[in-house]
């Protein structure tokens, strides 16, 4: 991930050039030449981008293996239904089984013995 870093990227054009394995020169390391920077500043400040983008590529690995791992978690987690809950593929929610309902049929049997 570091190599998409201009700094970073301008370094190995350098050193490729150094070395001669890159006959062609780019517009940016011209520019460098020109600027009379030394060499070895550029390869420290590469060394100093690269060591962060290793922590922080450390740092986001470990973030989504937790959050992928919660989320497998929490899908192998099965929770019960404790709520009646009626049958959706049936029901048009038009309240006519309202007095057939279940809950509502428990609801009326506690009030009774609620008041004795």
């Amino acid at each position: 991930m570091s190599r998409a870093h201009d700094t970073v990227s301008l370094a190995e054009q350098i050193r490729e050039e150094e070395k001669g394995l890159s006959q062609d020169t780019t517009e940016e390391s011209d520019a460098f030449r020109a600027a009379e920077r030394p060499i070895e500043e550029l390869y420290a400040e590469e060394t100093a981008i690269r060591a962060k983008f290793k922590t922080g590529t450390w740092l986001l690995g470990g973030f989504l293996g937790l959050v992928v791992g919660l989320k497998l978690l929490s899908l192998s987690i099965h929770r019960r239904r404790l709520d009646y809950e009626p049958d959706r593929a049936t029901c048009l929610s038009c309240a006519r089984c309202f007095d057939y309902c279940p809950v509502g049929k428990k609801e009326d049997q506690e009030e009774p013995s609620e008041a004795t």
